[in-house]
């Protein structure tokens, strides 16, 4: 230990240790490594329901007003009526105006990145089309690829 290194007892694991492996945030009294193994533990249980919660905030809705809209949608997703679950890509999203910073809907996460990507409703349409055209496309080439083979 470097001299003049002062040494604080903690109090989750009752070892010494230099000061060097103390946060010291909040006056916390637990070692780094003690606080590691309560953080990773806090988040596991909590983090969840806070992230949840902090998010909502941004677009001025509470959990309540939250459940509401999505019983209100049948628990499915505005675009694809997909059901809501907690795998990754049909989680429930607030879809919401940038402009006017108003909640339109409650989305699954692929449609709410679609939608974020494509940005206004001129791109959607255009990607439409687009999809359109060349379905049509395929469907009256796909008898040209069994005659060939």
């Amino acid at each position: 230990m470097p001299k003049g290194d002062v040494e604080t007892r903690c109090t989750k694991c009752g070892e010494t240790k230099p000061n060097s492996a103390f946060r010291f945030l909040k006056h916390s009294l637990y070692c780094r490594q003690c606080e590691n193994v309560r953080d990773r533990k806090y988040k596991r249980v909590r983090k969840p329901y806070y992230r949840r919660v902090c998010h909502l905030k941004k677009y001025g809705l509470t959990i309540d007003v939250f459940n509401r809209l999505v019983r209100l949608q049948h628990g499915c997703c505005k675009i694809c009526k997909r059901k809501f679950t907690q795998n990754k890509d049909a989680v429930p999203c607030v879809d919401h105006c940038h402009h006017l910073g108003h909640t339109r809907a409650i989305l699954c996460r692929r449609c709410n990145i679609a939608e974020g990507i494509l940005k206004t409703a001129d791109n959607a349409l255009a990607l439409y089309q687009y999809m359109f055209e060349n379905e049509l496309f395929e469907e009256r080439n796909s008898g040209l690829a069994i005659e060939r083979a």
